[in-house]
């Protein structure tokens, strides 16, 4: 998201005819049923709620243009709703349910396959065919115990024939490709939130317009013009920063 998208949004705009008026002129375009130009904002809802205030403001704040970006910031907090409270059951996952579970971190469990390590049952891990996921791992080792726990005269017996196994990471080269897509995706959406703050802080302070009336053609010229400090201010605490922070905690939850 920068300067070329809003301006490609922002020109797709001026394709309609007929009124006088800017803000009705303004208020037919973005309300238009047949060739809607809000489309081109809806990529994303945070372009979306840039773009709308300031064509609002550069026509004098019509009453459905003020509608429209009310909407456009719920739509807004939203989503923020929503990202975060996904963030917080995954947080709540690793950091409460996972240890309470007994699951421990992978680590570097049987990383080297030639050396003789001891899993987190405390046996030797020396074939492949015993590294269990944690489900099954733990419901191998409840099979035994229970075993044991019904048969205490044949403990050492129970012990002998049944090997719980070890859980460990059964293949670190497909652990770290996964993490690298992963990753591979996530830094596209870390660009994206760059280039806004970019685009935000090399944008001229001022309250420029960012539509006027063509008298020419009787249409409304669309454009991105200067964004005064506060409106620079809202959109870097309502947009990029939060889009920062979801990044990071996204990408530590997921690696």
């Amino acid at each position: 998201f920068g300067p070329r998208n809003v301006g490609q949004s922002l020109q797709y705009l001026s394709k309609t005819k007929g009124m006088t008026d800017l803000g009705d002129r303004v208020v037919q375009d973005l309300t238009d049923t047949e060739d809607n130009p809000i489309k081109a904002l809806q990529s994303t809802v945070y372009g979306f709620a840039l773009v709308i205030p300031q064509v609002g403001r550069s026509c004098g704040w019509p009453w459905h243009i003020i509608k429209l970006s009310v909407h456009s910031y719920f739509l807004l907090l939203l989503n923020w709703v929503i990202q975060f409270s996904m963030v917080a059951l995954l947080s709540l996952d690793s950091s409460v349910w996972t240890p309470i579970s007994g699951q421990m971190s992978l680590c570097n469990y049987f990383v080297d396959k030639a050396l003789q390590q001891e899993g987190p049952a405390g046996t030797v891990l020396h074939e492949p065919s015993r590294l269990h996921d944690f489900e099954m791992w733990q419901t191998r080792q409840f099979v035994r115990e229970s075993l044991v726990a019904l048969f205490p005269d044949k403990s050492g017996e129970i012990e002998d024939q049944i090997d719980a196994g070890e859980f460990a990471g059964q293949s670190h080269f497909c652990r770290r490709l996964c993490c690298f897509i992963f990753m591979s995706a996530m830094t596209a959406e870390l660009f994206n939130s760059m280039n806004m703050a970019r685009f935000l802080l090399t944008l001229p302070s001022g309250s420029g317009n960012w539509v006027e009336m063509n008298s020419q053609v009787n249409a409304p010229d669309y454009k991105v013009g200067s964004m005064p400090t506060r409106w620079k201010v809202i959109n870097m605490i309502a947009i990029v920063i939060p889009r920062i922070v979801m990044w990071w905690l996204v990408s530590q939850h997921g690696v």
